[in-house]
C-alpha cells in the first residue's frame, strides 16, 4: 500500500494536472488512466504509472480510445476500466488489462474488451469484494444520476455478463464506495 507521502504526491498530481482520470493500485504502483488535462479540452488515452519502487519501469499500452470519467478496479489480477465518456458520448465499454503480469516481467500488457456494462455510465464508483466487481451509481448522461448497482463475478466463478443488484435508495454520481470488514 502506498505511504501517505506518496499518496499525497499522487493526489497533488491529480489536482494540478488532470481532470477525471481513473485510478488503481497494482503491486505498489499507482495507475492513472485516461482523463483530461485541465488546460486543454482534449481527452487522453494514456496510462501513467507511479511506482513506489523507483527501480520498477513499465511502458503501459495506450487505451484504444480517449476516455475520462471511468472507474477502475483490480480483480482477478487484472485492471478493469469501466465505462466513461469518449468524445462527449457516455459508453458501455469495459476494458481489461493484466498489468500485474506485466509488472512481474513475464508478458507485455494488452487491453482487451470485457463484458459491456448494461447501461452507459460516467462518474460511477466501483469496488471489488470476494472476486466480484460492484459498479455503483454514476451519471447516465445529460446530468441524470443512476441508482443502479451492477455486478460482475471474476476469478474461479467468473460470469460473462453483468447482473443488476438491488437499486440504491437515492440516485447519485461521483460517490465513493469502499469495502470495510467484508461489507460494501
Amino acid at each position: 500500500m502506498f505511504s501517505s507521502r506518496k499518496t499525497l504526491l499522487c493526489s497533488l498530481v491529480l489536482v494540478l494536472a488532470l481532470a477525471v482520470p481513473a485510478a488503481a493500485e497494482i503491486n505498489d504502483a499507482l495507475f492513472l488512466i485516461g482523463g483530461q488535462y485541465l488546460t486543454q479540452t482534449a481527452l487522453l488515452n494514456n496510462v501513467t504509472v507511479y511506482p513506489q519502487d523507483a527501480s520498477v519501469t513499465m511502458a503501459p499500452p495506450l487505451l484504444p480510445t480517449n476516455l475520462y470519467g471511468a472507474s477502475a478496479v483490480v480483480a482477478d489480477s487484472s485492471l478493469f476500466l469501466l465505462t466513461g465518456v469518449n468524445v462527449d458520448v457516455t459508453i458501455t465499454t469495459v476494458l481489461v488489462c493484466n498489468f500485474s503480469v506485466a509488472i512481474l516481467g513475464s508478458t507485455a500488457p494488452v487491453w482487451t474488451s470485457g463484458p459491456a456494462m448494461p447501461s452507459p455510465l460516467v462518474w460511477s464508483s466501483a469496488v471489488v469484494l470476494d472476486d466480484t466487481i460492484y459498479v455503483v451509481g454514476g451519471n447516465r448522461g445529460a446530468g441524470v444520476p443512476s441508482n443502479s448497482v451492477y455486478i460482475l463475478r471474476t476469478g474461479a466463478h467468473a460470469t460473462s455478463s453483468w447482473t443488476t443488484g438491488a437499486a440504491m435508495q437515492y440516485p447519485r454520481w461521483g460517490a465513493g464506495t469502499v469495502v470495510l470488514d467484508g461489507l460494501i
